[in-house]
């Protein structure tokens, strides 16, 4: 009898016990979610944060979705449809985040989850102050372009650059150094003096104006433009992906593609295709893609490094096979290399026009 009851109590126990993923999961909020529709666009200005989904229907299922997952933020976010027309120059099927009345259009995945990533990664674009070793540790372990300012506290032109971080915080991080010695290590010699810092490039980027305008910092940003990108959930349908040949590597977590993202990278630093767009697509961020299964664009099996030509929709993909997949020491890491500079100098022309804006009239879309 008392083993009966031990083991009653003992499978009572197991139903009632909470796991990991109970632990982990939002508690019910008691806020309504609500979508609105959109009348005009100045509704937006008074907005802190905003999802904007714009379409030709009545409504949209993922915007049911994303107003429920933010329903319970202690700092609200609007969650609107917009009948298209009512935004101009926008067409149906587009996304917007606004914050502050300022607009960045979402290129990503039509996923609840990833557009909630993206709204939290706007609502979360501001300047660092790097103040000691552990952030500047932060700062130089924070990937894509980076752009880093010296200022004295509360001189006029941090407002500036302050301003700035909230209008392309989302393309690109913004950090503030306020000190001497860690600005020294930063090769920030001058109060004003901004700079711009690519992921694979030693030497930063200048701002040659000081003190910065907007329109100085935001110059820069699209002068310097990294054209080593990585592509997420949250920018694979950036149209600025589709206009010209790129040189496309896709990756998984084995040793080879650490290797094949190491030679590129270098061959992107030497500069000889700094003008070519890469594309480094991981698809452990993309579990549904599996090439094993179903083969992506001819490619069978991981790692994978070739071009894509997005106007005739080809493809070509390098023969690994060429390379000693398990290189031993330098010179055998080097001819790796040279393998891979012979391949793309088959299909790249480095100097030829590219079909995007001039620089000088190229905007970055807020």
């Amino acid at each position: 009898m008392r083993t009966i009851c031990f083991a009653l109590l003992f499978s009572l126990g197991a139903l009632t016990s909470a796991d990991v993923l109970s632990f982990l999961e939002p508690r019910e909020s008691e806020v309504i979610a609500v979508v609105e529709t959109l009348v005009n666009e100045e509704e937006l200005k008074g907005k802190p944060l905003a999802v904007v989904f714009v379409t030709n229907r009545f409504t949209d299922p993922h915007a049911d979705a994303v107003s429920q997952l933010l329903s319970g933020r202690s700092q609200p976010v609007s969650v609107f449809i917009a009948p298209e027309g009512i935004l101009k120059d926008v067409k149906g099927g587009t996304i917007l985040v606004y914050r502050d009345g300022r607009r960045t259009f979402y290129h990503g995945i039509r996923d609840a989850a990833t557009i909630l990533n993206f709204v939290k990664l706007i609502d979360q674009a501001r300047m660092v102050a790097i103040t000691n070793k552990i952030d500047k540790m932060a700062f130089e372990r924070t990937r894509g372009t980076k752009v880093v300012g010296y200022f004295a506290a509360g001189a006029s032109e941090l407002t500036v650059f302050e301003e700035a971080a909230k209008l392309f915080g989302a393309k690109v991080s913004f950090f503030l150094v306020t000190d001497a010695i860690v600005a020294k290590h930063l090769k920030l010699n001058a109060t004003g003096q901004i700079s711009l810092v690519r992921p694979f490039d030693k030497t930063p980027v200048q701002c040659p104006q000081n003190p910065a305008t907007l329109a100085d910092i935001q110059r820069l940003i699209v002068l310097n433009k990294e054209t080593f990108v990585k592509v997420t959930p949250m920018n694979a349908r950036d149209p600025s992906f589709n206009k010209s040949l790129s040189l496309v590597l896709i990756t998984d977590s084995s040793p080879l593609s650490y290797h094949l993202l190491k030679l590129v990278s270098r061959n992107h630093r030497n500069g000889t295709t700094k003008d070519l767009q890469t594309l480094w697509i991981e698809l452990t961020e993309f579990p549904l893609m599996d090439p094993s299964i179903s083969p992506l664009q001819g490619l069978s099996a991981l790692p994978g490094l070739g071009f894509w030509d997005p106007i005739s929709d080809s493809y070509e993909w390098l023969d690994l096979a060429t390379l000693n997949t398990a290189p031993n020491d330098q010179i055998q890491e080097d001819a790796n290399l040279l393998a891979i500079q012979t391949f793309i100098a088959s299909r790249y022309r480095p100097n030829v026009p590219s079909i995007d804006p001039a620089p000088e009239t190229a905007k970055i879309e807020l």
